[in-house]
């Protein structure tokens, strides 16, 4: 799940994260001029939203586009059964990595230490 938040038009719009909408309100190319639609999205479970997002910024980039910045959300599915499971824990590593700010329900957690697993899926 997906929030995108345009703080000039003060106004949100939440997209499912297998939305084909979701790839045209993330990215934009700012060499060409365009500007994004929406100024930051807050992608909620890090496996679910984090397999998208890098999916669409991975195009993004092939393309020469730019994608908005994200701030992810790790739930307590990611956290507790995900992050300890080889076949995610490069997807929501990644997704942290470029992610601007990440954020879990749990102050001990720390989500960077995923990190030394990233090389190891």
């Amino acid at each position: 799940m997906f929030g995108l938040f345009s703080l000039r038009r003060c106004s949100c719009k939440i997209f499912a994260a297998s939305s084909p909408a979701l790839q045209e309100a993330l990215v934009f190319n700012k060499n060409a001029g365009s500007e994004p639609k929406y100024d930051v999205a807050l992608a909620l479970h890090a496996f679910k939203s984090g397999h998208a997002i890098n999916s669409i910024r991975k195009a993004a980039e092939l393309a020469g586009n730019d994608v908005i910045p994200y701030i992810i959300v790790l739930g307590g599915t990611d956290i507790n059964e995900m992050v300890s499971d080889v076949r995610y824990r490069g997807a929501i590593a990644e997704a942290i990595w470029n992610a601007k700010v990440s954020s879990t329900y749990r102050p001990s957690f720390e989500p960077f230490k995923i990190f030394r697993f990233k090389n190891s899926v």
